[in-house]
């Protein structure tokens, strides 16, 4: 028995008894490690100057934008609060914009300025040759600025990009001195150009 304990001992080490007589010495506590020291950041790498002859790649800006269409380019401010200007209208103005923008940029136009945009029903009843569901009032609809109809005569040199778009287009007989734009939905005939 007494071989037995002294295996045992061997194996789990000193009891406490045996540390209380003094017979063993305590293991000294494991080494603490040593606490990181903060370094100091990295200098910042040094930037060149680009030549000026270097090209800079621009994204392209938008021409038309979400507070062009509901303000009509800032003549309407108060439309920016208006009740029906509603979450479902705003996301009609979204899913717009893309397209309307992407058709502007095929087209080449530079610039352009909204005449009608987000219309409220009340605006939209007051307003001469307006449909009563006019997509303008859903945020789906703009009239650009279009004296002469040149906006007009150059969607329809290339009306492809109607159809690439889903986008549609007033006839011009009935817009002389604006260009309506909408991605409402009609019949699908040849070439996306209506007569209200």
């Amino acid at each position: 028995m007494i071989a037995f304990l002294k295996i045992l001992l061997q194996k789990i080490g000193p009891t406490i008894i045996d540390i209380i007589k003094g017979k063993v010495k305590e293991k000294p506590a494991p080494a603490q490690p040593t606490p990181v020291q903060p370094t100091k950041p990295a200098p910042s790498p040094k930037v060149e100057a680009i030549p000026t002859s270097a090209p800079i790649a621009e994204t392209p800006k938008d021409l038309v934008t979400f507070d062009d269409l509901v303000t009509a380019s800032g003549k309407y401010l108060s439309r920016r609060n208006h009740v029906e200007l509603t979450d479902e209208v705003k996301a009609n103005i979204n899913a717009f914009l893309p397209k309307l923008n992407a058709l502007l940029r095929d087209l080449g136009v530079k610039s352009v300025s909204v005449t009608s945009g987000f219309r409220p029903s009340e605006v939209n009843a007051a307003t001469a040759g307006a449909a009563k569901k006019s997509y303008h009032t859903r945020g789906m609809a703009i009239d650009l600025f279009d004296p002469g109809n040149a906006l007009n005569d150059l969607v329809l040199t290339k009306p492809e990009l109607l159809e690439k778009h889903q986008l549609w287009v007033e006839d011009k007989g009935s817009t002389p001195n604006w260009c309506h734009i909408d991605c409402g939905t009609r019949s699908d005939r040849k070439v996306r150009v209506f007569k209200p």
